[in-house]
């Protein structure tokens, strides 16, 4: 490598390290001007809602950033090197040995003093920091911005544009049906259920806070009656199999405990299955009853909690075909532990599954889904019916006056 060569190769690390830290700068510019126009969205949407203010302030900062990145100016190596020359203190030499030929003396001599240079000196300490920290002025809109995103917004004026309004008692029975459900997903781990329950919360704090019209609140209520309805179907279908799964003499205790809500108990239960298919003490009526009981499982169970009830179920029957006492009892505790959905079934007023296994009964009160999926019913109604309507409906008495819940069929 010639002299020229490399000095030139370190003049180019040069401009590349300048180029990088105009484009951060750039970067910070960008953003402080877009978090301006950001602020100001976000000023306008506390005052009055507009929808989707925060995504459009995140996706107007997003664009500062990106056109700040773009538009930073790439550095020639003439002009990486005056920056050299002044952070190094060289005069001149590196410029000058840049535009220099080493067939003259005096280019000769430029060049083996610029390459000396060069080989000597760190890089850093050739890389000129006009500031060594972006201007205080640039943190203060960002700063707004950031205190703008997290301030609450007012209640839209009356009469500026037609505000979904519910009734208190409706929105409380909300609230709690939110909190319910949330409580109920961590306690069978279910992520649909605690993000209805999220979106359930989301929605009463934006109504109290005017942020949705009747129009965009109906939307979202039917989004959320329609999103309880599924996931309900499918905990019911859980609990069909759970039903039938009791209906099996060995599997009885298992499928009694799962309804429960003890999954461990029915753990010990598969394991106490396993322990007898070992010991032979399975006969060939009761394999093939429950092998024709896990198959109907399996069937029932698909496309509920991801498929793993009816993969277990499926394998656990593959098992015990084949009497592996081992894999049985492993599959059969996937299966109670992929059950924990059968405990949504249960009711309120803490009885379990009848004795013959199956869920539920006349005097039951109605559980977190059902009360869900009626609130979110009876809330569509109210907005439909105006505000008229509306207090005819909170008015009704199909809530306990004292616990709050919805009262069952029967009047209890």
């Amino acid at each position: 490598m010639t002299e020229k060569e490399e000095v030139l190769r370190r003049l180019r690390q040069v401009a590349l390290r300048l180029h990088w830290r105009t484009m951060l700068m750039g970067m910070l510019v960008g953003l402080s001007l877009t978090a301006v126009c950001g602020a100001i969205l976000l000023f306008a949407s506390k005052l009055t809602p507009v929808p989707h203010a925060e995504i459009i302030g995140a996706a107007t900062l997003a664009f500062g950033v990106v056109a700040g990145a773009l538009l930073a100016p790439r550095l020639s190596i003439r002009e990486a090197a005056i920056r050299a020359d002044l952070a190094a203190g060289t005069e001149e030499v590196l410029s000058t040995a840049v535009e220099s030929d080493s067939a003259s003396p005096f280019g000769a001599a430029t060049l083996a003093h610029a390459a000396a240079i060069v080989r000597k000196r760190p890089l850093g300490s050739m890389v000129a920091l006009r500031h060594s920290r972006p201007p205080w002025p640039l943190w203060i809109p960002l700063a707004v911005f950031g205190v703008l995103l997290f301030l609450p917004g007012l209640p839209a004026p009356a009469g500026t544009r037609d505000a979904a309004q519910l009734s208190p008692d409706r929105l409380r029975r909300l609230e709690r049906d939110s909190r319910e459900i949330k409580k109920l997903s961590v306690e069978i781990e279910n992520k649909e259920l605690a993000r209805l329950a999220q979106q359930m919360s989301q929605l009463v704090t934006d109504v109290k806070q005017g942020k949705l019209d009747k129009k965009e609140a109906l939307a979202q209520l039917a989004k959320l009656s329609e999103k309880a309805e599924g996931i309900k179907k499918d905990l019911e279908a859980q609990q069909k199999a759970l039903a039938d799964l009791g209906k099996n003499l060995e599997t009885k205790a298992m499928a009694e405990a799962l309804a429960r809500g003890d999954p461990d108990a029915a753990k010990k239960e598969a394991a106490g299955l396993a322990k007898q298919l070992a010991d032979g003490k399975f006969s060939a009526d009761a394999k093939d009853a429950l092998k024709d009981a896990l198959s109907r499982m399996g069937e029932d169970t698909k496309g509920t909690n991801d498929g793993k009830p009816s993969e277990a179920a499926g394998k656990a029957s593959d098992a015990l075909q084949k009497g592996d006492a081992g894999e049985f009892g492993n599959q059969m505790a996937k299966l109670s532990e992929s059950m924990k959905g059968a405990r949504a079934g249960k009711s309120k007023s803490g009885q379990g599954g009848k004795k013959d296994g199956s869920q539920g009964g006349a005097g039951n009160e109605p559980g977190e889904l059902d009360d869900a999926t009626a609130d979110l019913g009876d809330a569509k109604d109210e907005l439909s019916e105006g505000s008229e309507g509306g207090s005819k409906s909170a008015k009704n008495n199909e809530h306990c006056d004292n616990c709050g819940r919805r009262k069952d069929a029967g009047g209890n």
